[in-house]
């Protein structure tokens, strides 16, 4: 059964000496799988490891949950993975934000921040308010190896923050 990579899928024989080629209709599995199945978790994981369009509502009301329980961790990590980077947003951004910071304990907002600089690479507005924070703890050495180190996405606003 080799992979048949230019259309995502895989060549099979059959016993008749058939020739098929298997797909997922990337549009549709998502919703099958929450639907047909039942099962949700595997919905939101699929749609999560393949950018798959389907989960959206799943996602949004799984990261609420997390957040109404104060698992910011979690929420950090959904928000980084969201599919189509749904939950990449100003609104979670001031979400994360809200959260009153409780003495001892990492604050939301830099949780979700290290998320996705581990996971990944902020968008231009997460750069941007990251970038901010960081300019106000007055900890620009940080910034300068994000920067140097391509971890941030640059734009003019960020560039006229750096340069003030």
């Amino acid at each position: 059964t080799p992979e048949a990579t230019s259309v995502g899928g895989f060549y099979a024989i059959n016993r008749r000496g058939q020739v098929l080629l298997a797909t997922v209709n990337e549009q549709t599995i998502v919703n099958f799988v929450s639907g047909q199945l039942n099962n949700l978790e595997l919905a939101v994981s699929l749609a999560k490891r393949g950018n798959l369009p389907g989960a959206e509502k799943l996602v949004v009301e799984r990261f609420h949950e997390l957040f109404a329980q104060t698992k910011y961790k979690e929420a950090a990590e959904l928000a980084s993975q969201s599919p189509q980077g749904i939950l990449r947003t100003p609104d979670t951004v001031a979400k994360f934000q809200s959260v009153p910071v409780q003495a001892g304990q990492t604050p939301p907002l830099l949780q979700y921040f290290g998320t996705l600089l581990t996971r990944g690479k902020p968008n231009a507005f997460e750069s941007l308010e990251l970038s901010r924070l960081v300019v106000n703890q007055n900890k620009k050495n940080l910034l300068e190896n994000w920067l140097a180190e391509d971890k941030l996405e640059c734009s003019e606003e960020l560039g006229d923050l750096v340069k003030t």
